[in-house]
């Protein structure tokens, strides 16, 4: 599967198919920054997707790319270390 096939299956699960503009920021920025956006922030990147710069796909994979999500989800330690291994 390609990584926007992959990243589409995420967000319609994650958020249900159909979802908006503000329910896709709102998700990417709890999930980087670990609060909502204020309403100047969605405003803003609401207005990127409305535009046309981002589409739903790539500010997605922008996201994910940047170095803010590598410490959330200690991709060092992760790479190091492995996840753990806890048998059912």
């Amino acid at each position: 599967m390609a990584l926007p096939d992959l990243m589409s299956l995420a967000l319609d699960t994650r958020l249900g198919p159909g979802y908006s503009r503000s329910a896709e920021v709102d998700l990417l920025f709890r999930n980087l920054v670990g609060r909502a956006p204020d309403s100047q922030e969605l405003a803003y990147w609401v207005g990127t997707l409305e535009r046309g710069e981002f589409t739903a796909i790539s500010l997605a994979q922008m996201a994910t790319d940047l170095e803010l999500n590598a410490l959330n989800i200690n991709l060092i330690g992760l790479a190091q270390d492995g996840l753990p291994y806890l048998p059912v």
